[in-house]
């Protein structure tokens, strides 16, 4: 924000041009995950649960069980985001509209899928939440509150 004040950029243009960007890096940085084996899900009895490498330290935290593939679920979450906010940047809608969308589209889906997750080595917040799905709630709050923010500017502009 400071920076866009300094050179006298409207930041919401701004955030809305680098908007798409960042589900993108989310998707490579979660095929990366995949691949390393990392972001563990919970057990699954499922025809797409993997199992991991028997002589990887994944494998051994989930003694060689059937996991959901969390990271393939949040590559395919920033893809659909992604996409989403390709669709709508083709459109005119107030600054700010694509990072709100993103924000609100991030935080709603990463709180679902932290469903799959194994949440043993998780911190709670009081017993109720893992921390990842309060940061999400919060980020999809976010999202929601500056999209009904710039409903309400649009309406009575």
């Amino acid at each position: 924000g400071l920076f866009c004040r300094l050179q006298g950029m409207d930041f919401l243009k701004q955030a809305d041009l680098m908007a798409p960007s960042g589900p993108l890096a989310i998707l490579f940085f979660r095929l990366g995950c995949f691949c390393n084996g990392c972001c563990l899900g919970r057990p699954a009895d499922l025809h797409w649960a993997v199992r991991l490498p028997e002589n990887s330290l994944a494998a051994q935290l989930t003694n060689g069980a059937a996991v959901h593939p969390t990271s393939l679920y949040a590559a395919l979450n920033a893809l659909l985001i992604l996409i989403v906010l390709l669709m709508l940047g083709r459109r005119h809608y107030a600054p700010g509209t694509l990072l709100g969308v993103f924000l609100l589209m991030y935080g709603s889906l990463r709180f679902l899928l932290d469903l799959t997750r194994r949440i043993d080595a998780h911190p709670q917040l009081q017993g109720v939440l893992t921390m990842n799905q309060g940061l999400n709630l919060a980020i999809g709050l976010a999202g929601a509150i500056l999209l009904a923010f710039l409903w309400r500017r649009v309406r009575t502009a």
